[in-house]
Formats: structure tokens, C-alpha cells, sequence
């Protein structure tokens, strides 16, 4: 049996960076994953119950616990400005926690084009 849970995520910024969190309730760092594809940061994670009943002599009475847990893959396209270079990555009481860096926004400078 397999339970599929949407993830959910905010993402704020500062002068320096951007901070991404989601929530990824019951899930060990292990269970998740973080893709970088270009501009677009992709989250999943999947936690699997390695632990059965049965093989303990037990036969279930009531069971609302699933085999697998899975978390809805989640894609946010990142800012263009965004320095990936500058990523760090973090896991704590089932939140995750990815700081990127910000590139020095570039000044448009206007400028006189002859034809010819």
C-alpha cells in the first residue's frame, strides 16, 4: 500500500540569498532527495516500512499505516540570478532547508546603436 502526500513549500528571500524550506513530516535526511536541473530545483522522498508484521508472528486486527510513504514530486524554478554555486543544503525535524546564493543584479545600461 502506498500513501502519496503533496509537499509543501514557501521560499523567501533576502539581499543575499534564497531560502527554500519544505516540509517533509516522518522522513530521515536519507529518505530525501534534492535534483538540480538547470534553473529548477526538484524535491521528492520516499520512506518505505522495512518492518512487517507479519514476519514478527503478528496478524493484523486494524491497519491505517501504509508500506511506503511517498512524497509528490515538487519542481520551483529558480530566479535567473540565482548562484548555484553558493548551495547549501540542510535536514532537520523533517524540514528541509536549501539556501542559494543571489548574483549581483547587472545595471542595464543604455547604449546608442548606429545603422548603417
Amino acid at each position: 500500500r502506498l500513501t502519496n502526500i503533496f509537499i509543501t513549500y514557501a521560499c523567501a528571500e533576502n539581499d543575499d540569498s534564497y531560502v527554500l524550506r519544505a516540509d517533509l513530516p516522518g522522513m530521515k535526511k536519507e529518505d530525501v532527495n534534492v535534483e538540480l536541473d538547470g534553473q529548477i530545483v526538484r524535491i521528492s522522498a520516499t520512506k518505505k516500512d522495512t518492518k512487517k508484521w507479519e514476519e514478527e508472528g503478528y496478524k493484523y486486527h486494524r491497519a491505517e499505516r501504509r508500506d511506503t510513504m511517498e512524497y509528490s514530486q515538487r519542481a520551483l524554478r529558480m530566479p535567473a540570478n540565482t548562484d548555484f554555486s553558493k548551495l547549501e543544503a540542510g535536514f532537520d525535524d523533517g524540514t528541509l532547508t536549501v539556501t542559494f546564493g543571489k548574483q549581483k543584479a547587472s545595471t542595464p545600461t543604455a547604449k546608442q546603436i548606429t545603422i548603417q
